[in-house]
C-alpha cells in the first residue's frame, strides 16, 4: 500500500472534510466565495457600530419609526428641516403666540368675529363722525 505524503483535494473524498475538522481561525476571509457570507451565517451581534463603514447606513436601511426623539441629537431639527404646514394647532401650546408672532397685515376683518371690535378697544383717532355714521348707515341698509 502507498504512503501518502501530501493530502490534496483531489485525494479527499466528497464531503470528507467538515466544519467540526476544521481548525479555528484557519478559513480567511479570502478563502470564501464571493457572497457565500449572508445574514443567516453572521452570529447575533456580530455586526457592531466599529464594523460599520461611514455613511454605510442610509435612510433605506432604517426601519420605519425606528429613530425617535430619543435618538435625535440636541438641536439636530432645524427650521429648514420643517415641512410646511407641519406644526398645526395641536402642536402649538396655549398662549404661545402672541402679536409679536402675526406676520404685518395678516389679521384683517375676514379673521376678526363679529362682537369682537368693541369700542374700548378703538382707537380714539378712528372714531370720527362720519366713520360712524358710515357704519349706521351701512347696517341700517344691510337689516342689522
Amino acid at each position: 500500500m502507498a504512503v501518502l505524503t501530501k493530502i490534496t483535494s483531489r485525494t479527499l473524498a466528497d464531503n470528507s472534510v467538515t466544519s467540526a475538522k476544521i481548525a479555528g481561525d484557519v478559513v480567511s476571509a479570502s478563502d470564501l466565495a464571493p457572497n457565500s457570507v449572508g445574514a443567516s451565517e453572521l452570529a447575533n451581534d456580530a455586526v457592531d457600530t466599529a464594523a460599520i463603514a461611514d455613511d454605510a447606513v442610509t435612510n433605506a436601511k432604517v426601519g420605519a419609526s425606528a429613530i425617535g426623539a430619543t435618538e435625535l441629537g440636541t438641536n439636530a431639527v432645524t427650521t429648514v428641516k420643517i415641512n410646511a404646514d407641519a406644526v398645526d394647532g395641536t402642536k402649538i401650546a396655549d398662549n404661545a403666540i402672541n402679536s409679536e408672532h402675526y406676520t404685518d397685515g395678516s389679521i384683517d376683518t375676514a379673521h376678526i368675529a363679529d362682537g369682537n371690535v368693541t369700542i374700548p378697544k378703538l382707537k380714539e383717532d378712528n372714531l370720527t363722525q362720519s366713520a360712524i355714521k358710515r357704519s349706521i348707515h351701512k347696517a341700517w341698509v344691510m337689516g342689522r
